[in-house]
């Protein structure tokens, strides 16, 4: 799913989200942007295009 709607379902803000992960919130809103995913408990950025 995507990782803005796994915070939705799982923290109450982006920010405790970041805190959760260590990070500050800014990190949280690039992922967000790159359109990572979380599957089964991981977060994955998009690399590349495929055909």
């Amino acid at each position: 799913m995507p990782i803005k709607e796994y915070i939705e379902k799982n923290f109450p803000s982006q920010a405790d989200f970041a805190l959760a992960c260590g990070v500050l919130p800014q990190q949280v809103t690039k992922w967000i942007s790159m359109g990572c995913i979380v599957l089964n408990g991981k977060m994955y950025s998009p690399r590349r295009d495929v055909p």
